[in-house]
């Protein structure tokens, strides 16, 4: 939270030193421009051409005691709570979109590991399915799947997870085909952890990324502090 609200003061701040850095030209062009770097840090740079660094050492310095005679305020601070539901479980589409998102899967390669996801590997010496079947429009899940992912989510993050009533998603797109239930893991028991040495790097990688789509569809809200930063204004000290 005070690192958002310090990015957000350091934006605000940014900003009032650009409107000052545009008033140093020479004709028509500036003298100085503002490089950022990851929102954090500023670099002062020369705008065009190479001047004589005396000469851009000079303007440097006297920006520098320029803003050191100002005095820099926040006109207000607001802040919100809010609440963030979770998404729901994958579809094909949502996997393809994820998997190429997170784990720079192309589609097709995305769909051929869940093949093998699907029709099953050696567990135990009995091949075993890890995942629904993976073509489907569908977000709705079956109601044991549901009760396993509570249980899942008491055991593994507590009960203050587990929202009062499970989660019930519908498929928003029109001519959705929803015979399939949405893309989740058999048996939600088997944690990404426990079956990792079955499985290659990718298959491990999908079967985690379904696995927690999966579990976080059905835990309680997330909540946020929402905070609006009114602008920045500066005066002589």
């Amino acid at each position: 939270m005070k690192r958002r609200l310090l990015a957000s003061l350091i934006g605000i701040v940014v900003l009032a030193l650009a409107g000052l850095i545009a008033n140093l030209s020479v004709g028509n062009k500036p003298l100085l421009g503002l490089d950022l770097q990851g929102g954090a840090s500023v670099t002062l740079r020369p705008a065009f051409g190479n001047p004589d660094p005396t000469a851009f050492g000079e303007v440097v310095k006297l920006y520098r005691e320029r803003i050191a005679s100002l005095n820099f305020s926040v006109q207000s601070v607001e802040r919100k709570q809010a609440r963030r539901n979770p998404w729901p479980p994958f579809t094909t589409s949502t996997l393809q979109q994820e998997a190429s998102r997170k784990l720079g899967f192309a589609p097709a390669h995305t769909m051929r590991i869940a093949q093998r996801l699907y029709e099953g590997v050696d567990i135990g010496g009995e091949t075993v399915g890890l995942i629904t079947y993976m073509r489907t429009d569908g977000v709705q899940i079956d109601p044991s799947a549901i009760t396993q992912a509570r249980k899942v989510i008491a055991e593994d993050f507590g009960n203050a997870y587990v929202p009062e009533a499970p989660r019930q998603y519908q498929a928003k797109a029109k001519n959705a085909q929803e015979a399939h239930e949405a893309i989740r893991p058999t048996d939600l028991s088997r944690r990404p952890s426990d079956v990792a040495r079955k499985l290659d790097a990718e298959q491990a990688k999908l079967y985690e990324l379904i696995w927690i789509r999966t579990v976080a569809s059905q835990m309680e809200s997330a909540e946020l502090e929402r905070t609006k930063i009114g602008r920045a204004s500066c005066r002589e000290r």
